[in-house]
């Protein structure tokens, strides 16, 4: 293989937290103007606007064709949206224009084709956006796969059950040597074993209060750790973040503090994952520290239009 610099494509995720979430109650510590999509919505097309990223991957999109659609097309980018079937809001891929053309695209609901969706509390109304972009100059393809995971930390055996979907899904249909982005918010953080079956890392002892099915849990999970459909090349953008890796600790990771910041919960749930077999991280976004925002109670706040920072990375392709 060899590297092009021209050939470097930057990816942004950024969960905007949708206006149909944004009641004064859910965050009593914020001013009740800075909540209201007349402030925050232009705040995130100018934070889009000023990353200027290749490829830009949102969740909780509401306000879809009466805002953000123009606001990207403005900014040079095609769009393609899809919204939860459960909720006012979804997931939106947005892509260069003048770079990229889409040569296909579907969606896989979380909510069907498994034996376990009978049981309720698997039907979140859930998705997973998948496009298949084809860089003009070049030639290359990228498959871009865009979620959402389910939110309550108490449901961890939901989220690996939707991530297990999407991961067998990459396995029946696409190649070890695609170039493949999985990006989103995963309500999991590095540690959880939602994020350890994608790193193909072993698993350890899940989390749930699911009390009352705990027999169902325990079928369901003895199935997946006879079937997981292994996957041994995804990468986190943010493993390699600048300050991991320090001489005193060879071989520890230091992930970034946080990309979710409010009063109660603060941690890194939002990633994106890449093919390291295709593709090679030249660069992360830095993020804020728990010290930068020691001071803050927490987000959204006058600076920053939703509860979540958006990160970003640069990939650049082995041709």
């Amino acid at each position: 293989y060899s590297v092009r610099e021209s050939d470097i494509i930057s990816i942004l995720s950024f969960n905007i937290l949708a206006d149909c979430y944004c009641p004064p109650e859910f965050f009593p510590y914020a001013d009740k103007q800075i909540l209201l999509h007349s402030y925050r919505a232009p705040l995130i097309v100018k934070q889009i606007g000023e990353l200027d990223a290749d490829i830009v991957c949102l969740q909780e999109v509401d306000h879809y064709e009466d805002y953000f659609q123009g606001r990207l097309k403005a900014l040079g980018y095609r769009s393609i949206y899809e919204p939860k079937s459960s909720r006012r809001e979804g997931l939106l891929v947005a892509w260069k224009e003048s770079r990229f053309k889409m040569t296909e695209s579907f969606v896989r609901c979380f909510d069907r084709g498994h034996e376990y969706d009978q049981y309720f509390e698997f039907q979140k109304g859930y998705k997973a956006l998948f496009v298949r972009l084809r860089d003009k100059t070049n030639g290359l393809d990228y498959v871009i796969i865009n979620l959402h995971l389910f939110w309550d930390p108490l449901f961890e055996h939901v989220k690996f059950h939707q991530i297990f979907l999407i991961l067998d899904l990459l396995k029946r249909k696409y190649r070890s040597d695609e170039r493949i982005i999985l990006c989103g918010d995963f309500n999991s953080t590095p540690d959880s074993n939602t994020v350890r079956i994608i790193e193909n890392k072993p698993l350890s002892t899940f989390q749930t209060s699911y009390a009352t099915g705990q027999q169902i849990i325990k079928e369901i999970y003895k199935k997946y750790m006879s079937s997981l459909p292994v996957l041994d090349y995804f990468l986190n953008a943010y493993a390699e973040y600048p300050e991991s890796n320090k001489k005193e600790q060879p071989g520890v990771v230091k992930y970034p503090d946080f990309s979710n910041y409010t009063k109660d919960f603060k941690g890194l749930i939002d990633h994106i994952f890449y093919n390291k077999l295709t593709l090679r991280c030249v660069k992360a976004k830095g993020l804020p520290t728990f010290k930068d925002f020691e001071h803050i109670v927490g987000l959204p706040n006058k600076d920053n239009p939703s509860d979540h920072i958006p990160i970003m990375c640069w990939l650049q392709p082995y041709v």
